[in-house]
């Protein structure tokens, strides 16, 4: 689902940034305009909501893109309807030739895109600085996260801002957590295999479907956030699936 390219079709839009072909599937623009929709519902803020999105992923497919160009690998972008996906021209976790050796590359290349969403973050709070309104993070119980400045007269700005610090921020480090076939998860996925390679791949799949299960619990039941909660829900079923494929029916004896 998440790592697989989506068909072309012919409302695709296709342009390059510095030399990186990226792809826009039309399911990404309609999935982030639903997600804004969600919001409030005011046509100008789903604009920017959906401008801050289509940015922020932008940037952090990018930021894997580079990390493929150090390990001498071209790559493309593909914007879909659950995210992004950074494409190496071998298949993103190599072929037939992948070693044991690669869990290093395989860690570095996950974790640049959440990096690089950060770096744009700090980006913007340097720009903010640097325009006289010192940024600062404040944490909030329901909110979770949310970031404050002096306002700008125009309350668009300062709501298109804050939408981009949120993707960067809170979206990044969620991207982090322990979950199959988000980030943390390719992360932890590298990890447990370098250590232990006939088991590690179930263990980080265990992993995900009980961090999983218990963010859609979190999400749902504290924050009364529907989407995220079938979105994690969805993710605990996927890598509950694929451990019972891996490990003929059981939680044993499945090899990586």
């Amino acid at each position: 689902m998440f790592f697989v390219e989506p068909p072309p079709s012919q409302y695709d839009l296709h342009f390059r940034v510095a030399g990186v072909p990226v792809r826009v599937h039309p399911m990404f623009w309609l999935v982030t305009v639903l997600m804004g929709l969600g919001r409030d519902g005011d046509p100008v803020e789903v604009l920017m909501w959906v401008v801050a999105v289509f940015a922020c992923i932008l940037v952090h497919e990018l930021g894997h893109v580079l990390a493929f160009q150090y390990y001498g690998m071209s790559a493309h972008v593909v914007l879909h309807g659950f995210g992004g996906l950074a494409i190496p021209s071998a298949g993103r976790w190599g072929g037939a030739g992948r070693t044991r050796e690669t869990w290093l590359a395989d860690t570095v290349i996950s974790l640049a895109g959440p990096c690089a969403g950060f770096l744009f973050a700090g980006v913007i709070f340097l720009g903010l600085a640097l325009g006289g309104r010192s940024p600062e993070i404040a944490v909030d119980p329901d909110r979770l996260i949310y970031m404050l400045w002096q306002p700008f007269p125009a309350r668009n700005v300062n709501v298109l801002l804050w939408y981009m610090q949120f993707i960067n921020i809170f979206w990044g480090i969620v991207n982090l957590l322990p979950v199959f076939p988000l980030d943390g998860g390719q992360v932890c996925r590298a990890v447990l295999g370098r250590f232990d390679p006939h088991h590690g791949l179930q263990q980080s799949l265990m992993i995900s479907i009980v961090t999983a299960a218990g963010m859609a619990a979190l999400c749902l039941l504290r924050f009364h956030a529907n989407f995220a909660a079938i979105f994690f829900g969805y993710m605990a079923y996927q890598n509950y699936t694929l451990l019972q494929q891996i490990s003929g029916g059981g939680f044993g004896g499945g090899r990586w």
